[in-house]
């Protein structure tokens, strides 16, 4: 994989808890991930990239039913939104995405806080997050200027895995919780 297009962005949110990414989304689903549909330049080789996802529960919110095919929303090449794999199952923090210059249908969604809403369900039944430091600290000896290594560092401090060592039901127990 060429490497050499993804970037590190400061993200406008970063919560310290699972209970603020709960409070941030007004849907909160467990998908599927199907494929990828398209993608929007919306600037200088800056993309939006869309990717359908099936509905298998609702966690919380209302508008969506099981087994209905939702678009997800992300910036292509950003690291700290790490675009959905065809094929996995995932836990999806959401909010529904309304600028109609770039959402492609009605029912357009977006993960809340990048990666802090994107959550792994494994085969074990375990959760993971979708982003570990690893993949943060990818490529900063490439970093095009300053801003781009200070928003990896940034980030890097604030990656928080909220999933670390639960099991799914746990997971889903903690969410429901905060109701």
């Amino acid at each position: 994989m060429d490497n050499s297009k993804f970037f590190h962005a400061k993200m406008a949110f970063y919560a310290d808890s699972l209970e603020e990414v709960y409070d941030q989304s007004p849907i909160i689903i467990e998908a599927t991930i199907k494929n990828n549909v398209g993608e929007i330049e919306f600037g200088p080789e800056s993309y939006f990239t869309f990717t359908e996802a099936k509905v298998d529960d609702i966690l919380k919110g209302d508008g969506l039913s099981k087994n209905d095919t939702i678009n997800i929303i992300q910036t292509k090449y950003l690291i700290e939104d790490p675009v959905l794999e065809e094929g996995s199952r995932k836990i999806l923090f959401l909010t529904k995405y309304d600028a109609k210059e770039y959402a492609n249908n009605d029912y357009t969604y977006a993960c809340v806080g990048g990666y802090q809403g994107i959550y792994n369900m494994n085969e074990d039944d375990t959760i993971s997050g979708s982003l570990t430091g690893d993949d943060l600290a990818f490529n900063n000896k490439g970093m095009n200027n300053k801003a781009e290594n200070n928003a990896a560092s940034d980030a890097n401090t604030m990656l928080k895995d909220f999933a670390a060592g639960k099991t799914k039901e746990e997971f889903i127990k903690e969410i429901k919780s905060f109701k």
